[in-house]
């Protein structure tokens, strides 16, 4: 991944590669550290492997994103839990409601790409700006207009949330000292940086079970 970044300014030019040079293959097998990995390609197996969930476990997650998902929401949750947790989102997220809500989810888009092109335009980070729309968009749907009323150090909320989660996703390949206790199975908050990180998310989930509460 790092060395694809460095030399091709893409982290997925390997898989763009492999799909160019073996379209019929089905799945990958590798080590990531002292873990195993496979990467399925086959639509069936990615089928099979969907349709079957409960033959396997989830990857254990860091404990950033557990702190910011919660082990019991949707993401994290295993058996009956995901279960139930998957039923209420079905029951939320058809046809209709996605329909009733497309003017919202444009004029949000439209206002962060308003936002940004008043900008230089210069080292946009696409898929940084994709997730502060998508958490806008999911929190005015599920919170209200409202939700702008609320910040956090001055930042909106949403946009609060989406820095926590890259950070999160992308601070075990960023920093040698937190990708290396990782490996070893060593307690994340032992290093510094990670320990300061892991504060300011449990201050976030307290400042959400304060708007919650009230």
């Amino acid at each position: 991944g790092k060395l694809n970044e460095k030399q091709y300014k893409d982290g997925m030019a390997h898989y763009r590669q492999l799909a160019g040079s073996d379209p019929d293959i089905q799945a990958e097998a590798g080590n990531f550290g002292s873990r195993i990995a496979v990467i399925l390609y086959d639509p069936k197996l990615i089928k099979e492997f969907y349709a079957k969930q409960s033959n396997y476990a989830k990857i254990k997650p860091t404990q950033a994103m557990k702190a910011i998902m919660g082990e019991t929401g949707l993401l994290l949750a295993e058996g009956n839990t995901w279960k139930n947790h998957r039923k209420v989102i079905s029951s939320r997220f058809h046809f209709e409601f996605l329909k009733d809500n497309i003017p919202l989810i444009v004029s949000t888009t439209r206002e962060f790409l308003g936002e940004l092109s008043k900008t230089s335009l210069n080292k946009v980070n696409v898929l940084d700006e994709a997730q502060k729309i998508t958490g806008e968009v999911v929190g005015k749907i599920f919170f209200g207009e409202n939700l702008n009323q609320y910040k956090v150090k001055g930042q909106l909320l949403t946009l609060y949330l989406a820095d926590l989660m890259t950070r999160a996703s992308s601070g075990l390949t960023k920093d040698y000292f937190i990708f290396l206790a990782y490996l070893t199975g060593v307690d994340l908050e032992l290093v510094p940086s990670y320990k300061k990180f892991m504060d300011e998310v449990r201050d976030f989930r307290q400042f959400c079970f304060q708007i919650i509460k009230d």
